[in-house]
């Protein structure tokens, strides 16, 4: 493994070091598609929170808008284990079952954004972080 992703390991929420290990194992995927399933998971979230209220909506919408902003802006820049670590971070997001379980609680969304905040600090874009 390659030592930027130990890095990120070490930074990251326990429960979802295992997550990451398997992601980082996946294939890179296209920004494109990744894209897709972060609007597709934004309306997802938007209708349950129409029954459930108690969902952090706009730290979701954050989480969203800034995995959005680094496939925009810096999935055509950076190196193959900068682009492993956004997709980690975007498919984190988008995984409705993760630590936390997004859709349950209403601090769902809190191990998102410190994954998200992890990879922001090592690829070098720590104004896009998250304040939780």
């Amino acid at each position: 493994m390659d030592t930027r992703l130990r890095e990120f390991l070490k930074l990251i929420p326990e429960p979802a070091k295992e997550f990451a290990v398997s992601a980082a194992a996946n294939p890179l995927r296209e920004k494109s598609e990744l894209a897709a399933e972060i609007e597709n998971y934004v309306h997802r979230i938007d209708e349950v929170a129409r029954r459930k209220h108690d969902l952090d909506v706009n730290l979701s919408e954050a989480i969203a808008q800034t995995c959005l902003t680094l496939l925009d802006e810096d999935w055509d820049r950076v190196g193959e284990i900068d682009k492993k670590l956004i997709q980690i971070g975007c498919c984190y997001f988008i995984d409705e079952g993760d630590a936390e379980g997004d859709l349950e609680s209403v601090f769902g969304f809190d191990d998102d954004a410190e994954l998200l905040n992890a990879v922001l600090d090592l690829i070098a874009r720590p104004e896009l972080k998250i304040i939780v």
